[in-house]
């Protein structure tokens, strides 16, 4: 056997372990990435034969049904809000209620994916007001939700999306409200509604009619109300 032939099967040897190497690496990325809390969540949210362990449901829900003509299920919503309001206002009240606004920044831009995909906000700034909004009207003793429900005469349909504002009721009296954007079609890699601060007090006392107002950066929508 020549010289030549033993060091090309060297080589072919050193390459192919070296693709193994890469196969192995890739594989092990792509089980961290599966297995991330956020693509659990995500996962559990549209799995239709979870029905979830959710506690307290949405009043007035049945008005944002009369409205919604999106291919998400209701059991996905209903869990995506139960989510939200049991889990990522306190998470995100939690994370940044000491934050200077320069940590703020700092902090979405370390965590922008995730933000993303968990209340579907893709702006620093969009993302600075939701945070002060929970400063403003959370207390960090009391965090325990009692009830929540969506206002009526808040909600209205889009091509792209349902929009719709909450209420969210806690156990020391306060009340907190949001913008939920209910995505018409089904994208299982960020969760089905985007979410926004809602610092119209109107929206909280009922005094709310449904006129238009700013639609987020992260909401694509061609502008039109689908009759």
């Amino acid at each position: 056997m020549s010289k030549n032939t033993e060091s090309q099967k060297k080589k072919i040897k050193k390459v192919i372990m070296l693709l193994l190497f890469v196969v192995i690496i890739l594989v092990c990325i792509a089980v961290v990435i599966y297995n991330s809390p956020i693509n659990k969540k995500l996962r559990y949210i549209y799995n239709e034969r979870k029905e979830g362990n959710i506690d307290i449901m949405p009043t007035n829900v049945d008005k944002l049904f009369e409205v919604y003509r999106g291919d998400v299920n209701q059991r996905s919503l209903y869990k995506a809000m139960d989510c939200f309001v049991n889990e990522l206002i306190k998470k995100y009240y939690l994370a940044t209620q000491n934050l200077n606004n320069d940590e703020l920044d700092k902090y979405f831009n370390k965590n922008s994916t995730v933000i993303e995909k968990e209340l579907g906000i893709t702006d620093v700034d969009k993302f600075n007001a939701f945070c002060e909004n929970l400063k403003k009207n959370l207390d960090e003793e009391f965090l325990n939700v009692v009830s929540y429900t969506i206002n009526p005469n808040s909600v209205k349909s889009f091509n792209k999306y349902t929009r719709c504002s909450i209420i969210v009721n806690y156990e020391n009296g306060k009340k907190i409200a949001f913008n939920l954007y209910i995505q018409n079609k089904t994208d299982k890699s960020k969760m089905p509604i985007y979410y926004e601060a809602c610092v119209d007090e109107n929206i909280i006392s009922y005094n709310y009619i449904n006129n238009d107002y700013e639609t987020p950066k992260s909401v694509e929508s061609t502008g039109k109300v689908v009759k």
